[in-house]
């Protein structure tokens, strides 16, 4: 049986302790609904996010006097033609950028004052996020710290880096949730940042 499977049978509202793989999923379809905001992880087009590298792109980017060792090919010659002075073209490089959650799900966020655990909370930003994120055809990856133990989920496209997600923040959930208050934290923060920094692709977005 799939998760998708699995969540059929389950019922359609969290309530607001545990988290319910439903009402995760429910994201996926409210993400269209979300208008890309500017200068945010999903703002560029389809899965092209401006690189800092300049070359012969799709994106064309600005113009520039042209300097020994440039293509002659990328002269903008109407520009030259105004200016009197050679001008080229620069172009943009687009590439895939990878985005990477870091859920913090330990005790300090098992509390809540009106409908929800602070830590349903985070999984319901993290579903939305990562359906977000690959609906832009870009990869979705997490570290997930529940303060007993670090879950680390390596970025993945489609519906997997999701489902994937989701799966590892409903185990790590629970198994916050049965865990006694006293017992110490077997996982630091440095220790789950060290996760992230090492799991980190080039270049990723980290929220």
């Amino acid at each position: 049986m799939t998760l998708t499977d699995t969540a059929a049978a389950l019922p359609p509202h969290s309530d607001g302790v545990n988290v319910c793989l439903a009402e995760l999923l429910h994201y996926q379809k409210q993400s269209v609904r979300w208008l890309p905001p500017a200068l945010s992880i999903w703002s560029q087009l389809s899965g092209q996010h401006s690189s800092r590298h300049k070359g012969r792109g799709m994106n064309f980017s600005e113009v520039r006097p042209y300097q020994p060792g440039d293509d002659i090919r990328a002269i903008d010659w109407r520009v030259t033609a105004r200016t009197g002075k050679t001008h080229t073209k620069l172009f943009t490089e687009e590439r895939e950028q990878p985005v990477m959650l870091f859920i913090d799900l330990s005790s300090s966020m098992k509390f809540g004052s009106q409908l929800l655990l602070k830590s349903v909370q985070a999984a319901h930003i993290a579903s939305l996020i990562s359906w977000l994120t690959v609906s832009q055809q870009d990869r979705i990856g997490a570290v997930i710290y529940n303060g007993l133990k670090v879950r680390e989920c390596k970025p993945t496209a489609r519906q997997q880096g999701p489902l994937r997600i989701m799966h590892a923040v409903m185990e790590a959930h629970e198994e916050m949730l049965g865990a006694e208050s006293a017992v110490a934290s077997q996982e630091s923060w440095q220790a789950a940042l060290r996760h992230l920094h090492h799991l980190c692709p080039k270049g990723s977005d980290i929220a």
